[in-house]
Order: C-alpha cells, then structure tokens, then sequence
C-alpha cells in the first residue's frame, strides 16, 4: 500500500538582529513569533532558532563567514531541508540559501 502522508520538512528559523535599527524591538520576542508561524504552516518541523546579531546589511550577504561556517555545520547535524530568516533582507535571498547549504530559504518581511 502506497502512503499519501506528505514529507516533513525540517525548518530551523533565523532572525538577524539589525543593531543599526532606530526602532528595534528585542530580538528574541521576534524570534518566537517566527518559530511558532513556522511550526504553523504544514509539514514543517521546526527543529531550532537562533538570534544572529548582524552589525549591518551589504550586497549579496547577511552574515559573516565564520557565523555562515557555523550555522551550516549546526544545520548539517540537525539534517536541516529549509532555513528561514525573519527580517527584510528579501535582496539576499538566494546568496542566503547558496551560502547556507540548504536546499531553499524562505524570507518573510519583519
């Protein structure tokens, strides 16, 4: 007998916390929002979250080389398939998802 029961993605969910915005709200309040519209949507498993301290957005990346290093290694042990980054860094997108390892990235707007 063939199953229908859909694939689970595993799904660990970033958020960069921006220290040049005016108007920041604490970071980790953020982060849970995002976890739990994560665990929401179907066939994700969220298996972590972390606050990434980024001091400003460039071109064509997010964090640095050794936080990048850091989070592929994490994700590779977490047999991570999606990462998501709660923040407006829509223009890095596929330079997030390359850089990551991860098979897609998903961006939602802060």
């Amino acid at each position: 007998m063939h199953s229908t029961a859909a694939a689970v993605t595993r799904a660990f969910v970033l958020h960069p916390d921006l220290k040049s915005g005016h108007n920041r709200r604490l970071p980790e309040p953020r982060l849970a929002e995002a976890v739990a519209l994560a665990a929401a949507l179907p066939n994700i498993a969220v298996v972590g979250g972390e606050v990434v301290p980024v001091a400003r957005i460039q071109p064509a990346t997010l964090f640095g080389s050794g936080k990048v290093a850091e989070l592929k290694a994490r994700f590779a042990g977490l047999d991570v398939d999606l990462v998501l980054v709660d923040g407006p860094v829509a223009r890095c997108s596929s330079a997030i998802s390359k850089r990551h390892g991860a098979s897609s990235c998903w961006i939602a707007p802060a």
